[in-house]
């Protein structure tokens, strides 16, 4: 029994070392936090920051308090471009995918005050902070890609977006820069780039004027195809009626001459519909000269009593009514 009792007393000693260690702890108001791997916490200190601790077991006194938990897991993120880019003239976005982490602490590089300013950001603020970079590539990078880009005379809509389209060089290129530029810029927030993965296009977005100009350039050449000795005059009469055109809009889109886009309507940020109206033409401007400059015909019963004839009134202008009962009285 002595030695029993000998074995049991070191192990006793020990369990009331550590639970007298533990009440001191919380008489003294510290605590005792696990961080996981894969996240940090932003520790404050009287409502001012303090210092980031994890992963693993993190001590906070009575003073300091969990301000929020930073996920530094490196994970896969898809964003689509907050607005509509134009490649020569056609609006699109992309939804882009990429590998990104959170560290607060390699983004100061040392800085004290730098590290307070970037501890301050949540998780979302981050996201949004993430989406603005990445607009600010896009914004310079399209441009410039579209000026290298050499069109033919009489492009198509497929030509137009060929740079935006997965696979081809223009794309690559533009995708290239564009994952340079966020490599440099994501820091600024706190967030890095992992360049072991490739930045590539989930899906491209175009508007819906777009994707309409598809079938109706199907449409076009079906009834080109199905009739080919009918003047193109009736077979206009035809595509507009088949795509509820009138014939000036019909002949604007076929001919792609002297149309421009006037005005672009936007629905919670996406373009919902495009209105075409045709440039002026100088030549036509000279030909028909405006309605006043043009002398009016005297009537010929010009200045002889009877009744006004048809020909006496059509000189006469009509007044907006207000002014017609001020010069009645």
């Amino acid at each position: 029994m002595d030695l029993i009792q000998l074995c049991l007393v070191p192990g006793a000693i020990t369990l009331v070392v550590i639970l007298a260690g533990l009440l001191a702890l919380r008489v003294a108001g510290v605590k005792v936090k696990i961080v996981p791997e894969g996240k940090q916490i932003v520790i404050y200190r009287l409502g001012r920051f303090q210092r980031i601790a994890g992963p693993g077991v993190a001590v906070l006194n009575r003073f300091e308090t969990v301000a929020q938990t930073i996920n530094t897991r490196s994970e896969q993120v898809s964003h689509r471009t907050s607005t509509n880019y134009f490649m020569h003239g056609v609006p699109f976005n992309w939804t882009l995918t990429f590998w990104s982490h959170t560290d607060l602490v390699r983004a100061a590089n040392g800085q004290r005050q730098r590290l307070v300013e970037l501890a301050q950001y949540s998780d979302g603020e981050r996201r949004e902070h993430l989406r603005g970079k990445l607009h600010e590539a896009m914004y310079k990078y399209v441009p410039r890609i579209a000026r290298e880009h050499k069109l033919s005379e009489k492009p198509t809509v497929v030509e137009q977006l060929l740079p935006v389209l997965p696979g081809m060089p223009e794309c690559e290129r533009l995708l290239e820069l564009v994952a340079g530029e966020l490599e440099r810029t994501l820091p600024t927030v706190g967030i890095y780039l992992d360049t072991q993965h490739p930045v590539t296009i989930s899906a491209v977005h175009v508007g819906q004027e777009v994707l309409d100009s598809f079938s109706r350039g199907r449409v076009w050449r079906m009834l080109r195809e199905q009739m080919p000795d009918v003047p193109n005059e009736l077979l206009l009469q035809a595509f507009s009626a088949i795509e509820g055109f009138d014939i000036h809009t019909a002949r604007l889109y076929l001919e792609n001459k002297g149309a421009s886009v006037r005005e672009v309507r936007m629905e919670e940020g996406h373009i919902s519909g495009v209105k075409v109206r045709p440039e002026p033409s100088i030549e036509a401007e000279e030909e028909q000269p405006y309605e006043e400059d043009q002398p009016t015909a005297i009537p010929s019963s010009f200045g002889h009593d009877g009744p006004l004839t048809r020909e006496d009134l059509s000189v006469l202008k009509r007044l907006p009514r207000d002014n017609a009962r001020r010069a009645a009285g």
